[in-house]
């Protein structure tokens, strides 16, 4: 909260490229945590909500609505950024977490 959020850089964007949807949370100090907000958030958006039925009527290949969100969730189509020190977006690669969200996961 408050104080500590300018401290620590784990504020994280996640931008899924098809749709454009965008989930951002800096709920808390661990970037991890943030991470899966922010997927929540764009998951849940109404830019990727309408994404989803586009796609599902456009392809009508007999498979679940869950079935085709996971196959489109890989790495080429989402985008992570976090916050670095100076307060900008930086993209970072799947599974790369700072050293200090390492040290607060453990």
């Amino acid at each position: 909260g408050g104080q500590h959020q300018n401290k620590v850089a784990t504020a994280v964007r996640i931008i899924h490229r098809a749709s454009g949807a965008v989930g951002v949370a800096r709920d808390t100090r661990s970037q991890h945590a943030n991470m899966q907000a922010a997927f929540k958030r764009m998951a849940e958006s109404e830019k990727f909500q309408k994404w989803v039925r586009v796609e599902c009527a456009r392809r009508k290949s007999g498979k679940t609505i869950e079935q085709l969100v996971e196959e489109q969730m890989v790495p080429k189509n989402i985008k992570t950024e976090v916050r670095d020190e100076s307060g900008k977006w930086v993209t970072v690669l799947e599974g790369h977490f700072s050293e200090t969200e390492e040290k607060e996961t453990k």
